[in-house]
């Protein structure tokens, strides 16, 4: 793993800051007379996490690759770029949720869970009406709450958002198959070490700075250097800035968000910082690589399109 003595890229501003509108919105859909469809990669809401609960009816999710079939109840959790729209049959209710990824952030972190709830953040999850069966009366209300809140945008609205989001994270948790927590036996190196990559993993995208880290976990600034130093061969912040570089080359390769939105998901202020960052430690601004991996991609379709 390279070493990388450069300071991390300027951060957003604190959730307090930001009108409490511009990071989620949500809408109560209730039973009509036609199908209906939304457009979930709408402009305003690129970049955003969605939370569909559907209580009646069913519909269908157009992803980016593929189909996934709605029947109520139940819940589904469609990470940033991974669908398209979202399409309601006559008759079919629910709730429908996006979240901006500040908030989906702040809300798996707020948990004593927060490694199992930021793997289930990362993931598409679809909870059928067989596990939705008890679920679905505890999260109507949850749903119901946020709209409410989005509607009265009354003092500490923002906090109460992230705290129902956490509650749906932890529901979706619940309800799926996925490990409680990830192991980290099999990771290398101290204790401390294997407890900073999970912290790492649940605070990366909030470019926390190394002090912040040290401070988490309840250690000084340099025993954290000296475990990463033994495990990694490198300093705590070259490991944050290669989880994030990883992330970043992820998104670039599969999601079809501009690279604005890539940077703004990752938790930079503006295109201009994920620029720099990206070129200062890939050689070449995100754009570019993004445009060379399509590129090579095309030439291997090529190749194996010309296979007997």
């Amino acid at each position: 793993m390279a070493v990388y003595p450069h300071s991390l890229p300027d951060v957003h501003p604190d959730i307090g800051e930001t009108p409490l509108a511009t990071l989620m919105e949500s809408e109560v859909m209730m039973p009509a007379l036609a199908a209906r469809e939304w457009v979930v990669e709408a402009a305003r809401r690129q970049g955003r996490s969605h939370a569909l609960l559907l209580t009646a009816g069913k519909g269908v999710a157009t992803l980016r690759h593929g189909q996934l079939a709605l029947r109520a109840p139940c819940l589904a959790w469609l990470p940033p770029g991974m669908a398209q729209s979202i399409r309601l049959e006559a008759g079919g209710a629910g709730y429908m949720l996006s979240a901006a990824e500040e908030l989906v952030s702040r809300a798996s972190a707020a948990s004593q869970h927060a490694a199992a709830l930021r793997n289930v953040a990362d993931r598409l999850l679809h909870i059928g009406p067989d596990e939705m069966a008890a679920g679905r009366d505890m999260l109507c209300p949850v749903f119901e709450a946020v709209s409410h809140e989005l509607r009265q945008a009354a003092k500490g609205a923002a906090g109460i958002a992230v705290a129902y989001l956490s509650i749906v994270l932890t529901h979706l948790w619940r309800m799926s198959d996925i490990d409680p927590e990830a192991p980290t036996g099999d990771r290398p190196g101290s204790v401390v070490f294997q407890r900073f990559l999970r912290v790492v993993e649940m605070h990366f995208r909030e470019h926390w700075p190394i002090s912040r880290y040290a401070r988490t976990l309840g250690v000084t600034e340099r025993r954290l250097h000296a475990a990463s130093m033994r495990s990694a061969g490198c300093g705590p912040l070259a490991v944050v800035h290669e989880r994030l570089l990883q992330e970043a080359r992820i998104r670039l390769q599969q999601s079809p968000l501009p690279v604005a939105q890539v940077a703004y998901g990752l938790g930079f202020r503006d295109t201009a910082h994920f620029n720099r960052f990206f070129k200062r430690h890939m050689g070449m601004p995100p754009g570019s690589y993004r445009r060379r991996v399509l590129e090579e991609a095309g030439r291997e379709d090529l190749t194996y399109s010309a296979w007997p």
